[in-house]
């Protein structure tokens, strides 16, 4: 019995180290993408500029939801 749990505890530390590095590689490819066609850097330039969305006008606020929506 101690030798399976063993096995999958091997199993889900391998598992969770893979998916750590995936989430921190698409962090970084984010971050990186210096595309002017991006949805995400469009919805954060909006949201950037309007305060968090506090301070939006509809053009910008039709602008985001449509690229949130996509």
């Amino acid at each position: 019995m101690s030798d399976q749990q063993t096995i999958e505890q091997i199993q889900q530390e391998i598992v969770s180290a893979n998916h750590d590095r995936l989430y921190k590689a698409t962090l970084k490819e984010v971050a990186n993408c210096k595309c002017t066609s991006c949805g995400f850097n469009k919805a954060k330039a909006i949201y950037k500029s309007s305060s968090g969305l506090d301070n939006i006008s509809e053009f910008d606020m039709k602008k985001f939801n449509e690229i949130m929506c996509s």
